[in-house]
């Protein structure tokens, strides 16, 4: 008696590396966007946190300001962790209205920003990858 020779042959390994292939090339980009789209959140809360950080300074001293360091009492040093995806910024500031700024470090969108003013109008550069 003989026995069979068990094991895959050459086609079948060509189609499930095809298949593989096609399910990568659909998948690695929703995975991107998808990530891409957390990280706007990341900047909207960031945004949403500087907002109300300047409404206290304004009580405070009758003027927004342009200088996050006056700011830090409440909501940290949001440029010292280099993990972060943004840079943040105040970008203009006055007694009446002030804009500040969300502008990715890294990623598909590096460079993109987004901006949020006094009263929480959010603003988009670029692309659309901030909205889910």
């Amino acid at each position: 008696m003989s026995k069979g020779v068990v094991g895959f042959t050459l086609i079948e390994i060509v189609i499930t590396a095809v298949v593989i292939a096609i399910l990568s090339a659909i998948m690695i980009p929703q995975y991107v966007k998808f990530v891409e789209k957390g990280r706007g959140e990341e900047a909207k809360l960031m945004l949403k946190s500087i907002r109300a950080a300047e409404k206290i300074y304004k009580a405070d001293n009758n003027t927004y300001t342009t200088n996050l360091n006056n700011l830090q009492s409440h909501i940290g040093a949001p440029n010292s962790n280099p993990n972060r995806s943004f840079n943040y910024s105040i970008t203009s500031a006055d007694s009446i209205s002030f804009t500040s700024r969300a502008t990715r470090r890294t990623g598909v969108n590096s460079g993109e920003y987004l901006t949020m003013d006094q009263i929480g109008t959010i603003n988009p550069s670029g692309t659309d990858t901030w909205s889910p």
